[in-house]
């Protein structure tokens, strides 16, 4: 499903954007948000560059100490 409508709504906000789908996000990143890609055996392989680097976790424990 298309989230690019509902990240536009939050758009420079700096909010956390917690995704699973590396595209939704990278899409986080452009909207501004602070996005955190969970990994899964379906998104291990997503290499990051300079310009798109996402913040990667394993377990909601790693999201809960990023946010405090």
């Amino acid at each position: 499903e298309n989230k690019r409508p509902i990240l536009k709504e939050y758009e420079g906000s700096g909010l956390t954007w917690v995704e699973d789908k590396t595209d939704n996000a990278l899409m986080g990143l452009e909207y501004g948000l602070n996005s955190i890609l969970m990994e899964h055996s379906y998104n291990k392989n997503y290499k990051p560059d300079e310009k798109n680097d996402l913040t990667r976790v394993t377990t909601w424990k790693e999201i809960y100490e990023l946010m405090i």
